[in-house]
């Protein structure tokens, strides 16, 4: 390998899949995750038995990777890259831009940039992605780093979930506790805005809930020439299906993805946690 070369790094929060990831040559430091007692990779408990847990009442909490974990990934990629572009789950939400960015000062002699993407899960995904595929086709720095800000701008997140006990367990979410603490069978509608994930509007039925992920993706997508979308679930596989169908059928592009939330996200969403991310050029 060339040392010309330009390599992207991220967290699991992405949801980027395991063989675009490697196709893109994309290092992925897993976020960490804490069940019961137990500490762990995302990743290394299967999607079912979290659910099953969290169903059980465990307590499952998310922290962002230690700076060594980042440190060890940058020293690999010494030998193998001139720069090294480091895209993280939304700072707003997460320390992992932090841990990123403290790992990245113990290497003063390479060139390292820490990216705060703003986004959640494949939000976040859709810029690693962009820029793995400009370092494949030879762009520099500048380019790839002018290229996902403005992607940034563009990228559209929206969520709802089963029951709010999972957000109100997470103590995440500082809006929750006045506007929907006592009214557990609302289903809110949230997006990320400015890098935090607030609000948008609550229905009482799931069914709706869906619908107005739909209507707003179809608002956020109605001018785009340009454009991509993925539907993201947590243990809700046939909705996500029909949500999926339902957009193509609406916007006549095809649905670039179909995911299954990573853990990390699942735990505070619960299961049931269902959302469209898409982007529009």
């Amino acid at each position: 390998m060339s040392k010309s070369e330009i390599r992207i790094v991220t967290d699991s929060a992405s949801t980027i899949p395991p063989e675009l990831a490697e196709e893109l040559d994309i290092e992925i430091v897993p976020i960490s995750l804490t069940v019961g007692d137990q500490t762990m990779d995302d990743g290394d408990i299967p999607p079912d038995e979290l659910y099953r847990k969290l169903e059980q009442g465990v307590v499952a909490r998310t922290s962002q990777p230690a700076p060594g974990r980042f440190a060890e990934v940058y020293e690999r990629l010494r030998g193998i890259a001139s720069s090294i572009i480091s895209i993280h789950i939304t700072s707003q939400h997460s320390g992992t831009c932090q841990s990123a960015a403290l790992a990245a000062s113990m290497f003063p002699d390479m060139d390292i940039e820490i990216v705060d993407s703003r986004g959640i899960s494949i939000g976040t995904g859709y810029l690693v992605i962009r820029a793995a595929q400009m370092a494949k086709q030879g762009m520099s720095k500048g380019e790839i780093l002018a290229a996902i800000n403005e992607m940034k701008e563009r990228i559209h997140t929206f969520c709802t979930v089963s029951t709010v006990k999972y957000l109100q367990r997470s103590g995440r979410l500082g809006w929750l506790s006045g506007t929907l603490a006592t009214v557990l069978d609302v289903k809110p509608i949230m997006a990320v805005r400015d890098g935090t994930l607030g609000l948008m509007g609550k229905v009482r039925t799931r069914a709706r809930a869906l619908d107005a992920l739909i209507q707003a993706t179809l608002e956020a997508l109605q001018n785009a020439r340009e454009r991509q979308i993925a539907v993201i679930h947590a243990g809700a596989l046939e909705e996500a299906r029909q949500v999926k169908e339902r957009l193509e059928q609406l916007i006549g592009d095809k649905v670039a993805f179909l995911l299954e939330a990573p853990t990390v996200l699942a735990v505070h969403g619960g299961p049931g946690l269902l959302g469209i991310v898409s982007y529009g050029a």
